[in-house]
């Protein structure tokens, strides 16, 4: 299973991810439902030994595990697509769980309500990274850390700025950026291939080449997500269009223009290599699941709202299997 970011349905927030087997996970309303084609119908989870219907989100790694937060912000985690649950947070128990970012197959990070924490054991076990200064409420699930590949770097940002750790686990250096200087609430993204920085919100969006000292105004607001293939085409998800980038961001093509403003874009889900889906919510009043099976050149929809499905709202999450289902 691949995180989305390669690496939310009526009127409640919903979260979705995909497993290896091609199972679609989403939350609505409290409660978890999973779909195996493709979306078009949708499930409720029998009784499993632990109430499926306190899950808030879901997330899900390269190798294979589905992540499941619950209400009151505890892990749990599934190695068999879904069937059996089991708690995955010792080590980070009083912490509530706002995002995971799958640094390999084994590595991955976990952003709380107050710190960053690490797990070499596939989410078994976590260790305290940095202590997250300042509360930041994540109205919906936000991309606040991002790392890159290629320079082993963990970015990430609280109340107080940028920070970066080299992996593994060492101390935390701010890095001196004006521009999160603000009460600004950004969300950060690093390309595979080159350690280009992306930072965005809902008022511009920015490109760094230098580790974060410095930022390049791209001049394009309502920015919702980003996402850079393995082969480095990226694309990214605006209020009003699909764009594309082949050139490590510097300049984005318009593949799809909204008929209208989309309030807010679901995360990106992929399947690491072609295949991609999002939801975006406020096109006539429906909810549209958007997909692309050519790194983002072409696009194809599905109507997933009213009786035809499970309707999804602004917040809904999603990822893709490494099958791209």
């Amino acid at each position: 299973v691949v995180k989305t970011t390669v690496r939310k349905t009526t009127n409640g927030p919903v979260q979705m991810t995909l497993s290896t087997s091609g199972w679609l996970f989403a939350v609505e309303h409290e409660t978890a439902h999973y779909s195996n084609d493709y979306g078009k119908t949708w499930n409720d989870f029998s009784d499993q030994g632990i109430d499926l219907a306190h899950f808030k989100y879901f997330f899900s790694s390269r190798s294979g595990t589905v992540f499941g937060i619950r209400q009151n912000g505890s892990l749990y985690r599934s190695n068999d697509n879904g069937v059996n649950w089991a708690f995955s947070a010792f080590g980070l128990q009083e912490a509530w769980v706002r995002e995971l970012d799958f640094l390999s197959d084994r590595e991955i990070m976990a952003r709380t309500s107050d710190g960053l924490f690490h797990s070499s054991d596939k989410g078994k076990k976590w260790n305290l990274l940095a202590v997250l200064l300042g509360n930041v409420a994540d109205d919906v699930p936000r991309e606040r850390v991002a790392f890159d590949e290629r320079g082993k770097t963990v970015y990430y940002l609280d109340a107080t700025g940028l920070y970066r750790i080299d992996l593994p686990g060492t101390i935390p250096v701010h890095i001196t950026a004006t521009l999160f200087n603000t009460k600004r609430s950004f969300s950060l993204h690093a390309h595979p291939l080159t350690s280009t920085l992306f930072a965005w919100d809902e008022a511009g969006f920015y490109r760094s080449e230098n580790a974060g000292t410095q930022w390049q105004d791209l001049g394009m607001a309502g920015i919702h997500q980003v996402y850079s293939f393995p082969s480095g085409e990226m694309i990214a998800i605006s209020e009003s269009a699909i764009m594309r980038s082949v050139d490590d961001g510097n300049l984005w093509d318009r593949i799809h223009v909204f008929k209208d403003k989309i309030s807010l874009s679901s995360n990106l889900a992929t399947n690491g290599f072609s295949r991609v889906f999002f939801t975006a919510f406020g096109l006539g009043g429906g909810s549209i699941l958007y997909r692309s099976d050519d790194r983002g050149m072409s696009w194809n929809t599905q109507l997933v709202s009213g009786d035809r499905g499970l309707p999804l709202n602004p917040a809904s999450r999603i990822a893709s299997s490494q099958t791209g289902q």
